[in-house]
């Protein structure tokens, strides 16, 4: 469905779809739950991803969510942190965009065309802006 969707002073979402985001939390617990033993150690997964991922399950969750990420890009980058694996990297990095509310994910024209378009579903309504996101029903 169609929702028109109040953007914060940095251009995030002031509500998520919290069917969906629930739904890429659970790819990302299924990929630990499969994960190598050395991998879920190497990475700590059960320690730093766990419980972000119980705090949505169960809603308590503060979205948008903006406390440091487990696995800091700049640092992996940069060789102060080991690589994360290619799969988990699909599924976190989506997850972590998910809960900072990033509009660009919800918006109705990534939802229409795959993409986000700028400006194409943004609407200002009594000095503030909107964008018009799809939630599934």
């Amino acid at each position: 469905m169609k929702k028109l969707v109040k953007l914060d002073q940095d251009f995030r979402l002031t509500e998520i779809d919290w069917k969906v985001m629930r739904a890429q939390a659970d790819k990302v617990r299924d990929y630990i739950k499969n994960a190598p033993d050395a991998e879920r150690i190497k990475y700590k997964y059960d320690e730093n991803v766990l419980p972000l991922l119980d705090a949505v399950r169960d809603g308590t969750i503060e979205i948008p969510y903006l406390s440091q990420e487990p696995y800091n890009a700049r640092f992996i980058m940069e060789g102060q942190a080991p690589d994360l694996e290619r799969g988990f990297k699909d599924v976190f990095y989506r997850f972590i965009r998910m809960i900072g509310a990033d509009s660009t994910l919800f918006s109705l024209s990534t939802h229409e065309s795959g993409e986000w378009i700028p400006d194409k579903y943004t609407v200002e309504k009594d000095g503030d802006l909107y964008e018009w996101c799809w939630f599934e029903d």
